[in-house]
């Protein structure tokens, strides 16, 4: 029985099992030891490697150690349901060439990846009513991002933002009482605040509140201001809640790629590297946020007098 969409371990590149290596998946790390199984200074390499990540955080699944080489690859190429109802543009990644991102950024979002099985797997994808042609180059490089999806919606979809500017507390007081309980638990500034919050909406601001973070704030601020515009046209023409179901807030950061704007995908690398990974995050993008977004004391401000606060 043909394997779907041709997915095979052999089809992957040294270079793509060390970016699933470092991204925590197992399957790369047990198959790629298995490949330098008789290159010794490879292998040594590799392990140091392996070692350098699992004492950075990175962490491996053990249970992997019990699994034949077969199965392990299975899990690898075998996508979930769940990842094969997934429109093909969330197959935008960053180890694509601008040429095949642009591409899946103009197929419409109701174009499924399930869809298109055979197509993948026989290197001839076409999709007709977006007039978006892909070479076999390109078909590859989706197999790829197929495993990579597979793998990163099988993840906990917990928020990975560290230095929130909110703690998890103070995010409780302001969906409870708003600005006015921010400003009652505030230990000083609050001239400042008072300032930050008459800029603000409780509603339309909701989002920037619950998702502002220092290393967002450092991320955001070496952006020019034609790439912040980019990327905000970018979540408002996606209209996310208007077109898709509620699952697709779990989706990668870089569905918001589109070809219309130009967007970088280099830039949405460094906000899913700072915790914004997925869309539920890129939520601090939208449009009503813009202002906030560029008042640089507004970070700092809010991370002194909250981050830490607990009932």
């Amino acid at each position: 029985m043909p394997v779907e969409f041709g997915l095979s371990q052999k089809d992957i590149s040294d270079k793509q099992f060390l970016y699933l290596l470092k991204k925590g998946n197992t399957s790369a790390k047990i198959l790629l030891l298995e490949r330098y199984r008789n290159k010794p200074t490879k292998k040594i390499k590799l392990q140091r490697l392996i070692r350098q990540l699992e004492d950075s955080g990175v962490k491996y699944n053990k249970f992997y150690e019990e699994l034949s080489t077969h199965q392990v690859a299975a899990i690898l190429i075998t996508p979930k349901t769940v990842t094969k109802k997934l429109p093909i543009r969330s197959l935008i990644h960053p180890t694509h060439n601008k040429s095949l991102n642009d591409k899946l950024s103009k197929v419409w979002w109701e174009e499924k990846i399930y869809d298109y099985e055979r197509s993948i797997r026989y290197k001839s994808l076409s999709i007709r009513e977006d007039n978006v042609d892909f070479t076999s180059a390109d078909v590859k490089k989706i197999r790829f991002a197929i495993m990579w999806l597979n793998f990163f919606m099988t993840q906990k979809s917990k928020t990975l933002i560290k230095d929130s500017c909110l703690s998890k507390d103070a995010r409780l007081v302001f969906l409870e009482k708003g600005f006015s309980g921010l400003y009652n638990i505030a230990k000083s500034d609050k001239r400042i605040l008072k300032k930050y919050f008459s800029k603000s909406d409780e509603v339309t601001n909701k989002s920037f509140y619950e998702l502002a973070s220092l290393n967002f704030r450092d991320v955001w601020i070496n952006f020019t201001s034609r790439d912040r515009q980019k990327i905000i046209k970018s979540f408002q023409h996606l209209s996310l809640e208007e077109h898709a179901p509620n699952s697709y807030k779990n989706l990668p950061i870089y569905y918001l790629y589109n070809s219309t704007f130009n967007t970088d995908i280099n830039k949405l690398t460094k906000l899913f590297n700072v915790g914004y990974q997925r869309m539920m995050t890129a939520e601090i993008l939208r449009k009503d946020n813009e202002t906030l977004l560029n008042e640089v004391g507004i970070f700092d401000t809010l991370y002194k007098q909250f981050s830490k606060y607990k009932y």
